[in-house]
Parts: structure tokens; sequence; C-alpha cells
């Protein structure tokens, strides 16, 4: 019998060995239970996906309204998506920590650890450890530091989450000088451990030929992800008469807008698989040539992490998230994610450079791996940082 607890809280986790919402989070929950004494215990609001999931830890899922009215807040691309599509479900955010708090406080006493995934855990979390005098480790994402960009109330939510976390966690580097230049705060508090990797093997060593250019999109179908602007670049792509498939993996509350948007403009080889088992993303990835990413913001992608992996040619948009993991010409390119034909130009040298292309894939996928590592590392990570506590 492990002693001890480490209270895993996130408002996104799979519901079914099928889904892909905080997949991420469970590949953690998965390495810590490997590496760590003590029991873990996740706690995550109940979403609306149906199945079981079986875990060698227990997973605590609660709710904190009606199931209706909650699914809301936690369907395909969780809290996210659902305030991008309709900022009024924002108003639920209230109940939704006083969920969180009174789960958490059920099941916190002295000698437990909690950590709390995205700012608003870190928040409610660290209300709860103020009283109960127990440690908290908040762990940041892309998604945090952005909407604290441009809402006061996010802003105000990070930073009272950094005053009540005893060490705060980034998955970059980037995203760590990010939250400095926000609150310039104790530098040692904040620690950088990027999230592990997971790529079956065998990884893809080779192409072949192929005169389909064939082309992967995975991410929840939001704004953000601006899948759009693909669809309007490979209209221009096919005024050149280059054959092309798309495979969009996915869902979200984007998803029947943008295929009216394909089909209005006659994409017709553009397929809506919706969402996969996390193993199926692998194969979509070693099926393509090419991978896309063209949203407006991100952290440190981790569709982007496992397409470099899995040997894709990746294209993605020029902004900070991407750039980490992406130098143009060396082992990817960048686009204009506001300029559809900025995209298809890249496509287009993708096409006729088919060998050079090749070339940044496979050096783009053995830096990575190179300087990435695995789940049981990265747990073994986190579990240097909780000895410090």
């Amino acid at each position: 019998m492990k002693s001890g607890k480490i209270l895993l809280v996130t408002t996104s986790f799979p519901q079914n060995q099928s889904s892909h919402n905080g997949i991420f989070v469970k590949r953690l929950a998965d390495a810590l239970d490997d590496v760590r004494s003590e029991s873990i215990e996740v706690i995550v609001p109940r979403g609306c996906e149906s199945g079981t999931l079986s875990t060698p830890y227990r997973v605590a899922r609660f709710r904190y309204l009606p199931q209706k009215i909650q699914n809301t807040l936690h369907a395909e691309g969780g809290l996210p998506a659902a305030l991008e599509n309709n900022r009024l479900v924002g108003f639920l955010i209230f109940f939704l920590v006083l969920g969180l708090f009174f789960a958490v406080y059920r099941r916190c006493h002295r000698n437990t650890t909690i950590l709390a995934n995205w700012t608003l855990a870190g928040l409610t979390c660290g209300m709860v450890g103020f009283i109960k005098r127990c440690s908290v480790v908040t762990i940041l994402r892309g998604s945090d530091v952005n909407r604290a960009k441009t809402s006061k109330v996010s802003r105000a939510f990070l930073w009272l989450s950094l005053r009540l976390s005893q060490r705060v966690v980034c998955v970059s580097d980037e995203l760590r000088e990010e939250v400095l230049g926000i609150f310039p705060c104790d530098h040692e508090k904040i620690r950088v451990i990027e999230n592990g990797i997971e790529v079956p093997a065998p990884l893809k060593k080779d192409f072949g030929p192929n005169n389909v250019l064939s082309l992967a999109f995975v991410g929840n179908a939001t704004k953000n992800k601006n899948l759009a602007t693909v669809l309007t670049a490979l209209v221009e792509l096919a005024e050149k008469n280059i054959d092309f498939e798309l495979h969009v993996v996915g869902g979200g509350p984007e998803t029947e807008r943008l295929k009216s948007l394909a089909d209005d403009l006659m994409l017709y080889s553009v397929t809506f698989h919706g969402v996969v088992a996390p193993e199926r993303v692998f194969e979509f990835l070693n099926d393509s040539l090419v991978f896309i990413n063209a949203s407006f913001s991100e952290g440190r992608s981790n569709s982007l992490v496992e397409a470099i992996c899995s040997g894709c040619i990746v294209v993605v948009s020029d902004i900070p998230g991407n750039r980490v993991l992406v130098s143009h010409g060396e082992s990817g390119l960048l686009f204009d994610p506001n300029a559809p034909s900025s995209l298809t130009e890249q496509l287009l040298w993708i096409e006729q450079n088919r060998s050079e292309a090749e070339k940044l894939a496979l050096k783009g996928q053995k830096t990575l791996i190179d300087r990435s590592r695995h789940w049981h590392k990265c747990a073994e990570d986190y579990s240097k940082l909780l000895n410090e506590l």
C-alpha cells in the first residue's frame, strides 16, 4: 500500500480508452504512478463522453451542475473551446471553481501534494492548499498565458494562482519567460518541465513515391485553430492542378460550419474524421506527408510534437509557440496564419521540392527526439520537484 497521496487536479481527462481529451495529463499520471511511492488520485469534472477508463490509480469524477449544463464546459476541446464558442458560458466558471474546491478539499490532508493543471485549477487548489497547509504545484500551458494577455479576469486568476502555488511549472522556456514578463516574481519558483513524447515504433524513416500531396490537420475545431485558412489555401492549390487530400482529425464547436465551408469551396478531397482514439492519430500522421498547424496562438503543441516525431513535413503558423519547435527552412516551414496564400506558397514548394522537404522533416525529427524525453523521464523531473516541497 502506497503512503501519502498526490492529487492530480485537471479540468480535462480521458473518460474512455478512445478519448483524446487531456491525454497528456493521463500520460503524466501513468508515469508518476510508476515513479512515486505515494498513491495517485485524479480529480476531474465529469464530461459528456460515455464509457469507462481503466487505470492503476483512482480517477474521481464529480458533478457540480446538472450534467447537460456541465457538458457545455467539458465537451471536445475543453474550457478554451467552450469559452471561444460562447463567452456566456464564462458565467458557469464560478460553479466549476466551487465544485473543484469542494472535490479537492474533501480528498486533501496534510501529507497531500496537489498537482494542478491550468490556471483555474491552480487558483482553486491554491486556496485549498492554503487552508489545509499542503503543497500545490501549478502546471501552466500556452492557453493560460494567451488568455491572460487579452482578459483582465484571466490575468487576475493567473496572478492569484502564482501567489498561492509553492511551485509553478511551465512546459517550455519561452512560456516561462512570458509568465515572468507579465508577473515578475521569484524566478526559482517557476520551473520548466517539457511534456514527454509518446510515439509508437517504428518511426517514419522515408516517404516513398506518392503522386498525391497527403495532408493532415490534427486539432480541435475552434476559431483559434484556424482551419478555415487551410481550406481557403487548398482552393488556390486546386486551381494550380495539384492533387491533394486533407485528413482533419478532431472535433469541436466549429465542425459543422467548417464542413459546410469545405462543401461550398468544392473541396471534395477533404475528409473530416472527427475525434479518434489517440493511437489512431499516429496512424493518420504516419500515412501523411505533410502536417499543417494554422493556429493563431499555441503553447507547446502536443499534436505538432507528435507530427514531427512521426516524420511529417511540418508547415505551421508563424507564432511564438510554433517557432519553439520549428525553424523555417531548417526543420519545417512557417507561414502567416492570416494569409491563405502564404500557406499555399509553402505547400507548392513542398510539391516542387519533395526531396528537400523530406530532408527538413528528417532533420526536425532527429533534433526533437534527441532533445526530448519520454513521459517516464518527464515524471522523474516532476518527482525531483516534489521532493523539494
